[in-house]
This record gives C-alpha cells, sequence and structure tokens, in this order.
C-alpha cells in the first residue's frame, strides 16, 4: 500500500448504495461519509450515527471489521445507516477515478459510491441540495 494513495486521509462522502442488487433510497441526503486513516482505522458517520471500524488494505482489495457504533436514534435515515454498516461489512474491492470512490462486494451486488469532499462541498446549493453525477 502507498500512502500517497488518495483512499487514505480523504474524507468521502456517501452518495449511493445497492445491496443484493437493489438501489438504496436517500442516501445522498443522509450525508454518510468515511475517512480511511492510516494504520487501519476507519471513522464516519453512517446517517445518524457515528461509527469507527478496523480495515485492512492491500492490492488485491479492502475488507472491514465489524463497526462500533454511537447508536444515535436516526428515524429519517437508520435505513441508509444499516445498509451503508452492512454493505461496509461486505466490501471486498474499491476502485478510485477522479473525485469518485467505489466499493464492491465479492459478487459485485452490493456496491458503494462516493465523492471525495471538496468536490462534493462544491455543488451544494443553499437549500442544502446536492448535485451530483448519477451512479451506473
Amino acid at each position: 500500500m502507498y500512502w500517497t494513495d488518495p483512499l487514505i486521509g480523504t474524507k468521502w462522502c456517501l452518495w449511493a448504495i445497492v445491496i443484493d442488487g437493489d438501489p438504496v433510497e436517500g442516501v445522498p441526503e443522509a450525508w454518510g461519509n468515511i475517512t480511511l486513516e492510516k494504520g487501519g482505522r476507519a471513522t464516519g458517520r453512517g446517517g445518524c450515527s457515528w461509527f469507527v471500524a478496523h480495515y485492512v488494505l492491500d492490492r488485491r482489495g479492502i475488507q472491514f471489521g465489524p463497526p462500533s457504533q454511537t447508536r444515535i436514534y436516526g428515524d429519517r435515515y437508520g435505513e441508509v445507516e444499516r445498509a451503508f454498516l452492512c454493505a461496509l461489512e461486505r466490501a471486498r474491492t474499491y476502485t478510485v477515478e477522479g473525485h469518485m470512490m467505489k466499493m464492491f462486494s465479492e459478487d459485485q451486488r452490493t456496491k458503494m459510491a462516493f465523492l471525495d469532499h471538496p468536490f462534493v462541498k462544491k455543488r451544494v446549493f443553499p437549500n442544502g441540495r446536492r448535485v451530483l453525477p448519477r451512479m451506473s
């Protein structure tokens, strides 16, 4: 692993999740995010709660351990948070292209897409809505 990799130390904003082939609704509005820190620690926000998880990264892919959460009640974004943490535990491979990172399960039926925080921040309008590209 080369620490100049843009994956490490970047705040990645979650903007799309697909679980077992089904898209999860409301993901951009939940403002979930993840930052992969040096040393194998990932921190972020699932939509309601903050989490921390350990990860292993190598040339073949990425794998996360079970997350610890603050368990803040989140009626509005609880489903997004559950889907995010489920997809995180299933993640095995990733790609980074420009401002976008994608993570995939082993069977490719579960996937997440993220945009780096500076890119997202430039595309937020005063009403809080984000204008972002679609996940293909």
